[in-house]
């Protein structure tokens, strides 16, 4: 009950050890029927956002958490959607309209997380967005930008990554 998720459970997920915070944001997510779904996201999203959280939200099933973190996304912070996109390109989620606000987003990492979102769910994503991602400055975005071009089979995109490599050189 929610003596056992207080006393035992949140602590866990602020934990450095990254098996007791997997552990403890599956049982979270497991009872979010009790509580519903939202409210264990809410916890989830409180604690550090490690790797095996991320990996739970990815690997627990069903639709209730999905609308619960396309919500969650909605209203996050910057720092908080690129983990929370990622979370929905797992689960292949698309995100509904929100989704253009992602790519237009000032933070390249949420740009990132959204063109890899596109590699996964049908997104419609604007050639011209993708190929300003593949001259960014951004590693990370431009690495999702020439992954999503090669994924869409769009050639041109293509040739201007050859072009990129041949100006710039391996290191880019």
């Amino acid at each position: 009950g929610e003596a056992a998720r207080q006393k035992l459970v949140l602590p866990q997920l602020g934990t450095e050890d990254e098996g007791k915070a997997g552990a403890a944001a599956l049982a979270l997510i497991g009872s979010a029927a009790e509580g519903g779904a939202e409210a264990g996201l809410a916890a989830l999203l409180d604690a550090p956002l490690q790797a095996e959280v991320i990996r739970a939200l990815e690997l627990a099933g069903g639709t209730v958490l999905d609308n619960a973190v396309v919500r969650a996304l909605e209203s996050a912070v910057p720092e908080l959607q690129p983990p929370l996109i990622d979370v929905l390109a797992a689960r292949r989620v698309h995100p509904g309209p929100f989704v253009q606000h992602l790519f237009e987003s000032a933070d390249p990492q949420v740009r990132a997380a959204a063109l890899r979102l596109a590699t996964r769910v049908a997104v419609p994503v604007d050639t011209q967005l993708i190929r300003a991602a593949v001259r960014s400055a951004d590693t990370g975005e431009r690495d999702a930008a020439i992954i999503l071009g090669l994924v869409l089979g769009q050639s041109e995109l293509f040739a201007e990554c050859v072009s990129l490599v041949e100006r710039r050189g391996p290191e880019l």
